[in-house]
């Protein structure tokens, strides 16, 4: 409410002799200088308590208002070093400045007052404080509800005030000093100012009813203002009903909000917290397309929260009408050229969520996908692919399979290239494997190799991730003895091309070639290799079987280890973090513990060369902290080493490890740059099924304990199955690792409670219910806990039910 300054002191040191030679000096403008050198002197706690005396002597009478409005800037940080006596001394200049006609050096004498304890000198002044009450400057006014406020607080005497601040309030027509009286009257008699507040209610300004509802909380006052004639004034209303109110009928209010909140943006945020309050309680999916309105391409956390918002109030009968809105408005956003992709990027990555979820298809997105392959955006054209991914193994489009082979010789990123490869291997037909070998031959017949990636130096460990992969492709197709011919002859061109192939890519090379040639699948191959061929030189020791017995026990076990069956759930637990083809294989052991995530990772150097400085980098969900130290390591030629790695689990919600590990490698001659390579790790995922343990209770403990709960999520899904619905059950109380509390089952119907824990001791509780009818199975599912984020990680849960479930 008031005025401020702020003094910033050079770096030159003066004395307090020169400061006080300033202030006596007969110049106004040193006088000044003098002042403000002072205030910075004293702010450092320098000054003695001998000052006082010298500069009221010199300033004190002195009739002009910056000098004056110095002094008491001045007596406000020197109050503590100053006694009652010597206040009283400013006694009669205090009441005279109250009384003055500038209306700033009222205000700031009124503030200094209120920082005054000296009875004495507020007795003097009260009257003059009372009469600035009715002064025709708001300024003035202001200062005085405040300075009345304060010092009855402090000294507790003047048993009027209340009173006169609330006579105040029925005369005070500005907005700022009528805000400042009710507050001012709320500090000190909350009892008097709820009183006016009930009798005039809306019937002020904006900023004053604006101000009630954030002082007074309560539902009967706040539904004054829901009419109110300020669309601000409404929104604000509103919000605070839905804050208050337990109620379930609240989209009266809800729709007031949605009205208003185009004119008041600002509030945005605090809606969407409101409304994923009340979302549990209050069916909102209505207001969905709504929330949607303010996707704001210049404001991505806006944007986001709105999709957010959107994605969890969303039903599946308003699943077409969003994802329609989504696409048009995406196609709104990419006619505007922006230079930041990130709203078009999360708009893709919704359109995923939303097709991946609801397994909907839409020729539009199609579409968008095609054009975004051409576009020079790697985070826009890599979340495009993931759609893609996801698009073509619902549909099977061959439109998206040609645009995905068409763009190959225009990719410019060595992870987009993987990326588009891994799709298409997996998904494409023999015509588009042609149309790859076609391409690919051309290209190395006529020496045009600058529009490819994998054919150039610097991206030179693609083109064994590419022999990988055709060799894959080739043995998914049908057996075709010309196809064979040509991939062979194309594998066996690329080991002639100079500054590409090294020993690492033409070992690769070759050993696709064998694959293909004895028409063993490339895993076998290896796994065949692994154990009967040796790389051998002229360094490399002599093997005398007689001296090597020892040896060979230990590798015979280990071949009947990986033949044994039962080490089938061992070997699930490893993830493959880099490519075959990569410069350094890495995998990692995953193994969970209650409280940890470990990963044994080991790392295989596959180059000739020794690789420098070796550091790792992981990014992880917020459910996961990483907290192991990591240091740089060197690798040989040919090498092998083991890293333990420690994350701690904070709780049991989905989650993720993605990282990268960079190293020095050095070039044709040898030489290392200063530049390191960065090699990108595959993703390790992490579900709140890998936590999940059986827990038992009786079943009144488990309804008054459910009640208790404060999340809760509900699943309904519709499934095609010829499967009994016991069976479904049983599906399902294995994934969950769940104790069934109660059950009851009908020819048609199930009903039944469950209850799990996780290893972080996060209780989940579920009440499923069961229909059938003809060859459908409708899943109804309530899940609750104490933590949010471990409810919204069982849908992916239930995703796994529906997909062991259903006809295939």
């Amino acid at each position: 409410m008031f005025k401020t300054s702020l003094y910033i002191h050079d770096i030159k040191e003066i004395s307090q002799e020169q400061i006080l030679g300033l202030i006596q000096s007969k110049s106004l403008e040193k006088k000044i200088e003098g002042m403000k050198e002072l205030i910075m002197y004293v702010s450092q706690g320098k000054a003695n308590d001998h000052l006082l005396h010298i500069i009221l002597k010199e300033v004190l009478l002195m009739e002009n208002n910056e000098l004056k409005r110095l002094l008491y800037y001045f007596l406000e940080i020197y109050l503590p070093l100053i006694n009652d006596s010597e206040i009283l001394l400013l006694n009669n200049q205090i009441r005279k400045d109250l009384e003055n006609p500038n209306e700033f050096v009222r205000g700031f004498t009124l503030k200094f007052v209120s920082k005054l304890r000296s009875v004495d000198v507020l007795n003097n002044c009260y009257r003059s404080i009372k009469d600035n009450t009715t002064h025709s400057v708001g300024y003035v006014r202001r200062s005085a509800y405040y300075c009345l406020a304060t010092i009855y607080k402090k000294v507790g005497i003047y048993e009027d005030v209340p009173k006169i601040l609330k006579e105040s309030l029925y005369k005070e027509m500005d907005s700022c000093c009528l805000i400042q009286a009710f507050c001012s009257l709320y500090d000190i008699d909350k009892e008097k100012a709820m009183s006016f507040a009930y009798e005039v209610a809306n019937s002020k300004d904006k900023d004053f009813s604006l101000m009630l509802l954030d002082k007074i909380l309560d539902k009967k006052f706040i539904n004054c203002f829901i009419e109110d004639k300020d669309s601000e004034v409404r929104l604000k209303a509103c919000l605070n009903i839905l804050e208050l109110d337990d109620e379930k009928n609240l989209l009266k209010f809800v729709e007031i909000i949605f009205n208003n909140l185009k004119e008041h943006e600002e509030y945005f945020d605090e809606v969407v917290v409101q409304l994923t309050k009340i979302k549990d309680r209050t069916d909102i999916s209505r207001y969905v397309i709504d929330i949607l309105q303010f996707i704001n391409p210049y404001n991505f956390d806006m944007s986001k929260s709105c999709l957010s918002l959107a994605f969890n109030v969303c039903k599946s009968r308003d699943v077409c009408l969003v994802l329609q809105f989504i696409i048009n408005k995406y196609k709104e956003i990419e006619n505007m050229t922006l230079k930041n992709k990130a709203l078009e990027i999360l708009l893709i990555e919704y359109l995923s969520i939303f097709t991946k979820k609801f397994a909907i298809c839409e020729k539009e997105i199609d579409d968008i996908c095609i054009r975004n392959l051409k576009k020079d955006f790697p985070g826009l054209v890599f979340a495009s692919l993931e759609l893609i991914e996801i698009l073509i193994g619902l549909s099977k489009d061959n439109q998206l399979i040609n645009g995905l082979v068409n763009s190959i010789k225009s990719i410019k990123y060595g992870k987009i290239f993987r990326k588009t490869f891994e799709i298409i291997v997996k998904y494409a037909e023999v015509s588009h494997f042609n149309q790859i070998i076609n391409f690919i031959e051309d290209r190395l017949k006529n020496n045009y190799f600058f529009d490819c990636l994998f054919f150039q130096k610097d991206n030179k460990f693609l083109l064994n991730f590419v022999c990988i992969s055709l060799t894959e492709f080739y043995f998914r197709i049908p057996y075709n003895e010309d196809l064979k011919i040509k991939l062979i002859a194309m594998f066996i061109g690329f080991t002639k091309l100079e500054g590409l192939c090294d020993t690492t890519s033409k070992s690769t090379i070759f050993l696709c070639i064998r694959s293909i040639s004895a028409n063993v699948p490339y895993k076998q191959v290896e796994k065949k290799q692994s154990t009967k061929f040796k790389n051998i030189d002229v360094l490399t020791p002599l093997d005398i079987p007689m001296f090597n017995v020892k040896f060979t026990e230990q590798a015979e076990k280990l071949i009947d280890f990986l033949n044994c069956e039962n080490t089938s759930n061992t070997l699930d637990n490893i993830v493959q973090l880099t490519g075959l083809s990569d410069p350094i294989y890495v995998e990692a052991d995953v193994l969970f513990t209650r409280y940890e995530i470990i990963l044994n990772v080991l790392l295989i150097n596959q180059t000739e060369d020794y690789l420098q400085n070796m550091l790792f980098d992981f990014a992880t969900s917020q459910n996961i902290r990483s907290v192991f130290l990591d240091l740089p390591k060197n690798m040989k030629a040919r090498s092998a080493i083991t890293k333990k790695l420690i994350f701690r689990v904070v709780d049991g919600s989905n989650g993720f490890i993605s990282g990268s590990v960079t190293f020095k490698y050095p070039n044709e001659n040898g030489e290392y740059a200063n530049q390191h390579y960065t090699l990108n790790f595959s993703e390790i995922k992490t579900y709140v099924s890998d936590f999940l343990e059986s827990k038992t209770c009786e079943p009144l403990e488990f309804k008054s304990t459910w009640k208790k709960m404060t999340w809760e999520n509900v699943y309904s899904m519709k499934m095609l199955t010829k499967l009994s619905l016991k069976n479904v059950f049983d599906k399902f109380i294995k994934l969950v690792n769940g104790t069934i509390i109660d059950f009851k089952e009908d020819a048609d119907i199930l009903v039944a409670n469950i209850l799990c824990t996780t290893r972080q001791n996060d209780d989940i509780f579920f009440n499923v219910c069961l229909a059938k009818t003809d060859n459908f199975v409708n899943l109804e599912c309530r899940i609750r806990s104490e933590k949010e984020d471990v409810v919204k990680s069982m849908s992916n849960v239930l995703g796994r039910v529906v997909k062991e479930v259903r006809i295939k």
